[in-house]
Order: structure tokens, then C-alpha cells, then sequence
């Protein structure tokens, strides 16, 4: 059976909804359905076979050249065919077009089966994060080529090269993402200076 992997949009919203719910717990932002699946700064995509959306993985695209990874799930009936794996590598793919060099991933240590998962396509662990004081995250980075090789070589091929019109739109959300979080840094420096002199006042 043929597998896809395509960019998600707001059709998907149901199915990624309930794909977020059983997905492993990584450390990710609280951000909503909605800013996912149409804000430039994240890149959800998800996995297709024989119509039906199987698995998604999505990206938050900071300034700088690192990514960070918000979630991959699989549904359980079709886990342990490497559908995480064809995921990652089409992230590699599309991180090395908007110009990054690594992504980094973030688990809590108790999850073994996550653990192994992340084990097979991120090689370099970095310093572990405390979240809210309690709960400890290991963190783990991989290089844009090492992703693509390692996960690539999970399921035996490298991803569907992309058109030129798909390059083109894929380094113009690029480009809008950076946009976008200098907007963002920008409402809220205002918004603090706004309460710093109400506060003054």
C-alpha cells in the first residue's frame, strides 16, 4: 500500500485532533488546533494511506537555524511500520529547503517507548529540562542530515523529492514565519512597556 505524506490544513482538524490525543508527550507548546494547522510558524504534515490520514508530525520554526519538533503519533493500529520514521524524514527534507541545520526533540524520561523511538533518529543528547519544577524532560538534538539518513534508512528509501512551485511555496512560509515572529516579539514588547507604565502610574 502507498504512503503519503503531505502538508496538513484545516480539513484535517478532526483527525489530527484525536491524533494530538494519542500522541507520545513531548514537550511542545500549548498552542491551539487552529494556530497548527494555519500559522507560518508551525509545519504540520501527515501521513496517507488509501485516503486515510494514519499519522501526522508537526514543527515550530523559530528564528535561528534549529527547529523544534511538536509531536509525532501514529495510530496505534499502525504502529511498528515506520510511519513515524517517513515522517521524520519529510521533516529532515522540508527543514533543509526552509534552511535549518537541526532539530531538537523533548520527552519525559519515563516514557520507554518514546525513548526508543526518538533514540533511533536524534544521536546527541543535550541537557535535560525541569518543567514546572517537577516534571523531567530529556532533550535530544539531531542535524538535518543525520535525520534524513537515520530516518531514511528506517524505511529503506529517502523522501519524494519535492516540485520547484512545492520548494517555492515551502521557502515562502519560511520567510513568513520569520515575519510572523517578529510581529509577535513586537505586540508583546509593546504590551509590556503598556503595563509597565500603568504600573508607573
Amino acid at each position: 500500500m502507498i504512503l503519503k505524506i503531505r502538508p496538513a490544513d484545516w480539513r484535517d482538524h478532526e483527525v489530527i485532533r484525536s491524533l494530538r490525543a494519542l500522541a507520545f508527550t513531548e514537550l511542545s507548546l500549548d498552542g491551539g488546533l487552529y494556530e497548527l494547522l494555519t500559522w507560518p510558524i508551525f509545519h504540520c504534515q501527515v501521513a496517507v494511506q488509501e485516503g486515510q490520514v494514519i499519522g501526522m508530525a508537526a514543527l515550530l520554526l523559530p528564528p535561528g537555524t534549529i527547529a523544534d519538533s511538536q509531536g509525532v503519533s501514529v495510530r496505534p493500529e499502525h504502529r511498528g511500520k515506520r510511519i513515524a520514521s517517513h515522517l521524520r524524514a519529510a521533516q529532515a527534507r522540508d527543514l533543509k529547503i526552509l534552511g535549518y541545520e537541526a532539530l531538537d526533540v523533548a520527552l519525559p524520561s519515563d516514557n520507554a517507548a518514546a525513548m526508543a523511538m526518538t533514540f533511533r533518529h536524534f544521536p546527541k543528547e543535550l541537557p535535560p529540562v525541569l518543567v514546572d519544577g517537577q516534571k523531567l524532560y530529556r532533550y535530544f538534538r539531531a542535524t538535518v542530515p543525520e535525520l534524513l539518513q537515520r530516518a531514511s534508512a528506517e524505511v529503506g528509501r529517502y523522501p519524494m523529492s519535492l516540485t520547484a512551485a512545492q520548494e517555492t511555496l515551502l521557502q515562502r512560509k519560511g520567510e513568513q514565519a520569520r515575519e510572523l515572529y517578529h510581529r509577535l516579539l513586537l505586540v508583546e514588547t509593546l504590551a509590556r512597556q503598556k503595563a509597565e507604565r500603568r504600573g508607573g502610574g
